[in-house]
């Protein structure tokens, strides 16, 4: 995500989102800016997420346990580099 929003590197990521999402310079920019601002998960807005599919019985096959859905020292080791 830092070199995402880098101003020096914006171009390459404009032509990366671009080529990846099919879409024009324009859409892609849209796209960049929607990006956060760190790769931080956000951990309770996804336990809401996993809580409302629960709620409405659409419980992923993975089930209820937030934590199999990420692996939480990838992102302490990437957090840190």
């Amino acid at each position: 995500m830092r070199w995402c929003h880098d101003d020096r590197n914006r171009s390459d990521a404009l032509k990366i989102i671009a080529a990846e999402e099919k879409v024009d310079e324009t859409a892609a920019a849209r796209k960049l800016a929607q990006l956060p601002p760190s790769g931080k998960l956000n951990l309770p807005g996804l336990q809401s997420v996993l809580d409302l599919r629960i709620q409405f019985r659409l419980t992923p096959p993975m089930g209820k346990d937030l934590v199999r859905y990420y692996e939480e020292s990838f992102y302490r080791e990437v957090s840190n580099s």
